[in-house]
C-alpha cells in the first residue's frame, strides 16, 4: 500500500509518499520515501499542478491540506462550515486555493483525509486553550508526529521548535503526547509573520487584512536571524513550564539549520531535527499510514490522541468573541 502526505507551507507545497511494504519495521522511522516540492506561488496561479502530482502518485490514502486543522474526515465529506473553519478567512481570494485544491481532489475521488491541529489534541488541557485558535496548525503536529516517532519519546519531555518559512511554532511533548502549544499566530515575532500583534495596534487598525500578518523579522530588520534566534529562546522557556524541564529541545522547519549555532551561543541546548526539510510531509503521510492500516503507526497516533481529537478552532473563545467571528464567517 502507498501512502501520501502535503504539506501546505508558507513558501512552498510538500508532498512526500512511501509504500509500506518497502518501510524498515525494524528501525520504525527508516522508511523509504519519495519527495517532490512546488513553490506555493505557483499552486496559487495553477492548483492543477498538486492535482496532477497527487494522481501521479497513486497512493492508497493521502493526509494533509487541513489549514488551520481539522478532526480526522475524510474530505468527501467536508461540509461549507469545515472548509470556513480550515481557512479562516474573510477574504474570499485568500480562501479560494485551498478550497479549490479540496474541491477537485473530491470531485476526482482521491481517498483524502484532514488532520487535526494542536487545539483539536484532548491530550491538552482545556485551560491552555482559552482564548486560543492557533496553537499550532495541522503541519505543526505532523512534525511532532514525525520527531516523536524517531526520537521514541513516550517516556521524556521534549519541546520541538518548527521554525518555518513564515512561522515559528512550539510544541510541548511529554511521554509521547503533545501537552501545549504556541501557534505562529499566536506567539513572538517569525522571520515572515509579526506573530501576536498588541491588541491596541489590532484595534487602532480595525480592519485587519490578513497580508498584516505575513509581515515578518525578515522585512523589518536585517539581523533576522538573530533575533528570530532570540525569540526562539523566549518561545523555549516560555513553553517549558508545561512540561517542568524539557530534556532534549528539537529543531525543525526551513530557517533550523541557520539558527543552531546562534541557539548555542545563547546557551539554548537545541539540536536539529535530520529530516527538518521535509518534517511535516513526512509526518503528514505518517499519519494517512496509521489512518489506512493497522500496525506501529495507528497504535502511535491513538496514543498522540489523533483519532481521538474533536471540536472545533473555536470552541475556547468567549462566546461573545465566538458569535462574533461565526457571523463574519458566515456559519452561525
Amino acid at each position: 500500500m502507498r501512502f501520501a502526505g502535503v504539506d501546505a507551507g508558507t513558501k512552498s507545497y510538500k508532498i512526500l509518499w512511501f509504500d509500506y511494504h518497502k518501510s524498515n519495521q525494524k528501525n520504525q522511522a527508516g522508511f523509504e520515501y519519495e519527495f517532490t516540492e512546488v513553490p506555493t506561488s505557483k499552486v496559487k496561479r495553477n492548483p492543477a499542478i498538486i492535482i496532477e502530482l497527487l494522481e501521479e502518485i497513486n497512493a492508497d490514502v493521502y493526509a494533509g491540506l487541513s489549514g488551520y486543522g481539522m478532526p480526522v474526515k475524510h474530505f468527501s465529506e467536508l461540509t461549507e462550515k469545515d472548509l470556513k473553519l480550515m481557512t479562516l478567512t474573510l477574504e474570499e481570494e485568500q480562501s479560494v486555493g485551498l478550497r479549490e485544491l479540496i474541491s477537485r481532489i473530491t470531485r476526482i475521488d482521491l481517498n483524502f483525509y484532514t488532520i487535526p491541529a494542536i487545539i483539536h489534541l484532548n491530550t491538552v488541557p482545556s485551560y491552555r486553550k482559552i482564548f486560543k485558535i492557533d496553537m499550532g496548525t495541522y503541519d505543526k503536529l505532523c512534525t511532532a508526529f514525525a520527531v516523536c516517532f524517531d526520537y521514541k519519546c513516550c517516556n521524556f519531555r521534549i519541546i520541538i521548535v518548527e521554525a518555518g518559512y513564515g512561522y515559528t511554532s512550539f510544541l510541548a511533548v511529554k511521554d509521547g503526547r503533545v501537552v501545549d502549544g504556541l501557534g505562529g499566530t499566536a506567539f513572538l515575532p517569525s522571520y515572515g509573520s509579526a506573530g501576536c500583534m498588541d491588541a491596541e495596534v489590532a484595534y487602532l487598525i480595525g480592519k485587519f487584512p490578513k497580508k498584516f500578518l505575513r509581515i515578518g523579522i525578515k522585512d523589518v530588520l536585517k539581523n533576522a536571524v538573530d533575533v528570530l534566534a532570540e525569540n526562539v529562546v523566549k518561545g523555549v522557556r516560555a513553553i517549558e513550564v508545561s512540561i517542568d524541564k524539557a530534556e532534549k529541545v528539537v529543531l525543525s522547519g526551513r530557517q533550523s539549520p541557520e539558527l543552531i549555532d546562534v541557539l548555542r551561543e545563547r546557551r539554548l541546548n537545541a539540536e536539529l531535527y535530520g529530516k527538518y526539510q521535509i518534517a511535516s510531509a513526512l509526518g503528514a503521510a505518517m499519519i494517512a499510514c496509521a489512518i489506512g492500516k493497522n500496525g506501529t503507526l495507528k497504535e502511535f497516533a491513538r496514543k498522540m490522541g489523533i483519532f481521538s481529537a474533536s471540536g472545533s478552532v473555536l470552541d475556547y473563545l468567549p462566546d461573545e468573541w465566538k458569535k462574533v467571528i461565526e457571523r463574519r464567517l458566515g456559519i452561525n
